[in-house]
């Protein structure tokens, strides 16, 4: 039996009470290492999951043995500097989506800031993670506000092939449209996908304030079947800019800023503060960098 394995969920455990409420102990990566030496051998039971409650209100079943779950553990949050801008940004009575929803740590936030006279549409296609999300709507409380869909958006209307991790997988937030030589990346499933403008004239929605997309790689797709919300709506957009994940779509960090430019967005780099930093644009992109949240702002 290995001796180190308990003493690392014990100090793991322990940074989890200490740090979650001020954002998580440093260095990050230390905090990391021990749940994945602690628990990182086999995928947790059923009953192995636990209800914990985040930095934002939101209670969430979690389990160190997975990425997400494990910043919302330790961190108290999944994507702080995302959060940040939502409760500067996000208004009570917003009409807000996320796009690639995941088990829902942006999905819930929103809800919470939008209220009830707002609504949340969530697209989640992988069906066991859309369970856990719907799970962790139900404990909110807020199944009134936030809507899920079990389909992708992208261009086209249909059925298409996505490529998903197993289960067993400690990162759940990997699956793509895109990414088929991804190497961790090892099962594939059809699902259903609509375009973003399909969606909003079978709903009925008059207006979208608010879009976050996180979809590896597929972004513009999802750009291509969301034209005219765009247009009509102008709904503020934080996305991730990863060229590894463009170039499986045969794009690049320049060719997204000039499809964000052509439907009048400018784009922004987003601080850790959750702040609006400097100008994005193809001039001075560059084609290798990463960034998980850029800001897009309809021009006027």
């Amino acid at each position: 039996m290995d001796i180190t394995k308990p003493i690392a969920r014990s100090l793991f455990e322990l940074s989890c009470l200490v740090g979650r409420p001020i954002g998580g102990l440093r260095p990050h990566r230390f905090v990391h290492l021990l749940a994945q030496h602690g628990y990182g051998d086999t995928a947790p039971s059923p009953g192995q999951f636990r209800w914990v409650r985040d930095n934002f209100g939101s209670e969430f079943l979690v389990h160190p043995y997975y990425l997400i779950d494990r910043y919302i553990l330790a961190f108290g949050s999944y994507e702080s500097p995302l959060h940040r801008y939502i409760q500067e940004h996000v208004w009570r009575g917003a009409t807000c989506l996320d796009v690639g929803a995941n088990t829902g740590a942006i999905s819930l936030h929103l809800g919470r800031k939008v209220g009830p006279e707002g609504k949340v549409h969530c697209f989640e296609p992988v069906p066991h993670i859309l369970e856990r999300l719907q799970r962790n709507i139900e404990k909110n409380f807020i199944a009134d506000v936030i809507q899920t869909h079990g389909v992708a958006l992208s261009d086209r209307v249909g059925k298409q092939e996505m490529a998903l991790a197993k289960q067993s997988h400690t990162n759940q937030g990997m699956s793509s449209l895109v990414e088929f030589g991804h190497g961790d990346l090892t099962e594939r499933a059809t699902i259903a996908t609509t375009t973003l403008d399909t969606f909003v004239a079978e709903h009925d929605i008059t207006s979208v304030d608010f879009i976050k997309i996180d979809i590896q790689g597929a972004e513009p797709f999802f750009l291509k079947g969301a034209h005219n919300t765009l247009q009509s709506f102008g709904p503020q957009l934080i996305m991730e800019m990863a060229p590894g994940s463009l170039a499986d779509a045969g794009y690049t960090n320049r060719d997204l800023v000039e499809m964000l430019h052509s439907l009048n967005y400018e784009i922004f780099e987003v601080s850790d503060s959750g702040k609006r930093g400097a100008v994005v644009d193809s001039q001075r992109c560059d084609d290798s960098t990463f960034s998980a949240n850029v800001l897009c702002l309809r021009k006027g």
